[in-house]
């Protein structure tokens, strides 16, 4: 979704999510083959979900009516991740190409180290 809203909480903290976060995190369960504690795990960090994303579909005007436990095949679990390990491997070059750079750029500072202390002599 490009948004960062998942946040890491001890398991007696409170955590508060706006109205606009709470919308996110619902068009993700409406969009995408999980279940609400999925859902929940993934941006609380909790393993019980206890009714959040219901009672926010409530307020925010949402079908809750409409919406039925979902349950997830092999199939579907395995395709999703699939995505996930994807996803990674993506972030590995990614992480490999931000190294080779940070090598480039530490070599360039100290050519221009070594050139300013000449200059300075």
């Amino acid at each position: 979704m490009g948004h960062n809203i998942i946040r890491q909480y001890k398991s007696n903290e409170l955590y508060y999510f706006s109205d606009a976060e709470k919308e996110l995190i619902i068009k993700e369960y409406l969009s995408y083959p999980t279940t609400k504690q999925a859902i929940g795990e993934k941006y609380t960090g909790r393993k019980k979900e206890n009714g959040l994303i219901v009672k926010w579909m409530r307020r925010l005007g949402y079908d809750v009516n409409g919406c039925q436990r979902r349950v997830i095949s092999f199939a579907e679990r395995l395709s999703m991740s699939k995505r996930s390990i994807h996803s990674l491997e993506g972030g590995d070059a990614q992480i490999k190409e931000l190294e080779v750079r940070i090598k480039q750029l530490e070599q360039q500072l100290r050519k221009q180290s070594k050139k300013l202390l000449l200059f300075l002599r």
